[in-house]
């Protein structure tokens, strides 16, 4: 049976490892201005109060990580899902030209790739208190023969 210990360790664990794949790919996928946004990202597990187990798990990152995933920011927008020049500030003059910026996807694939670990975790340790329930009132259960 997995303690709560134990299960709060796993969950951190696959926070951190998820968190270094998601530093890779933004050092793979991006080229500039990242080091920052690298150095920053964080993962943080939170530990309910009530009964000490882990219930999430939050990846902390600069703002910019967003812009950079969609691929927008100074002189892009994204518009019916395409990355095109523009702005938000109807103000603002557009330059035109080139596309230069691409959403990289650093972030959502991964967390699609991995979260089955986590998955893996939670049921393992739920699974086995599901179980432990279960045995704790077998003798509610049984029919108790006497003589």
């Amino acid at each position: 049976m997995m303690e709560t210990q134990e299960y709060n360790a796993k969950v951190d664990a696959w926070g951190k490892e998820t968190r270094n794949k998601l530093k890779a790919n933004i050092a793979v996928m991006t080229n500039q201005f990242t080091g920052g946004l690298r150095n920053k990202l964080a993962s943080k597990v939170r530990i309910g109060r009530d009964d000490g187990e882990a219930n999430a798990v939050g990846f902390r990152f600069l703002r910019h990580g967003a812009y950079v995933a969609y691929g927008v920011g100074r002189g892009y927008v994204r518009k019916g899902g395409q990355v095109v020049r523009g702005s938000k500030n109807p103000k603002t003059k557009v330059k035109s030209g080139p596309l230069a910026r691409h959403p990289k996807d650093w972030f959502d694939a991964t967390l699609s790739r991995e979260i089955n670990g986590l998955a893996d975790v939670a049921g393992e340790y739920y699974g086995d208190k599901s179980a432990q329930g279960v045995l704790d009132e077998l003798d509610r259960l049984t029919i108790v023969k006497k003589g």
